[in-house]
């Protein structure tokens, strides 16, 4: 498998678990049809968006794994005081990746999935 093939699944997972107008939003996108076309291969992110949806995918797969999909997607649209009052979702979206507040998402996300 390529590792296209492997990142598109792991896109339409996170489609799946978060919904396309979250992960559209998650890559700095308005429109969330471009998810799809990503998934399909039609279309292809930024080596910059592939990595925001990376990141989103492997944290919404720890909080779905320990939960559900509406809780998952709660946890990233919902602001989090141990993320400076921000979502999960902004931090992805408007942070530097692997910056502090990244690395604080992280924890948060194993820390969710113990409680």
């Amino acid at each position: 498998m390529t590792d296209e093939v492997a990142l598109r699944e792991e896109l339409a997972r996170l489609r799946d678990i978060l919904g396309a107008q979250l992960v559209a939003y998650l890559a700095t996108k308005r429109d969330a049809l471009i998810v799809d076309a990503w998934v399909e291969g039609s279309q292809h992110p930024t080596d910059r968006i592939w990595q925001l949806l990376k990141f989103s995918f492997q944290m919404a797969t720890i909080v779905a794994s320990a939960t559900d999909r509406e809780t998952a997607q709660a946890w990233f649209t919902e602001a989090n005081p141990l993320l400076d009052g921000f979502s999960p979702a902004q931090v992805i979206r408007n942070e530097p990746p692997g910056g502090s507040l990244w690395v604080r998402l992280a924890h948060t996300a194993v820390d969710f999935t113990v409680e």
